[in-house]
């Protein structure tokens, strides 16, 4: 009789189960960060001596009567407020034309950025919307 000097291991290793709960216990671990985090966010810290918004006046635009334009004063710097350190923000509206049954409320759109203007997304695409 003649034995092998090495054992017979199965050719076949199953890989490793991972938890299949360990993706949930993370998502709530998170969201339980995230709710004891908000709580304790104080934005008037964050924005101090936040000047409250004037109402906007809005008139009819001189190049596109349908549509209405204003400009919003904004502090160049929220975290630093002084009256005289203002920004203007020119903003145009296209009125709704539905039925007032039928309104669904405003969008806001605001493509523009350094050095572009979203003034005209807002006319090209407005009226569709």
């Amino acid at each position: 009789m003649t034995f092998d000097k090495s054992p017979r291991l199965p050719t076949h290793v199953p890989a490793p189960q991972h938890s299949k709960s360990r993706p949930v216990w993370a998502c709530a671990a998170l969201a339980l960060l995230g709710y004891h985090l908000y709580n304790h966010i104080r934005l008037d810290v964050l924005l101090p001596n936040s000047a409250v918004a004037s109402g906007i006046t809005w008139w009819p635009c001189p190049d596109i009567t349908t549509t209405q334009c204003a400009y919003l004063s904004v502090p160049r710097d929220y975290a630093h407020p002084e009256a005289n350190d203002t920004v203007s923000i020119f903003m145009r509206k296209i009125p709704a034309t539905v039925a007032s049954k039928d309104y669904l409320g405003s969008i806001l759109i605001n493509p523009g950025g350094p050095g572009g203007s979203g003034n005209s997304l807002a006319l090209s695409y407005g009226h569709r919307m």
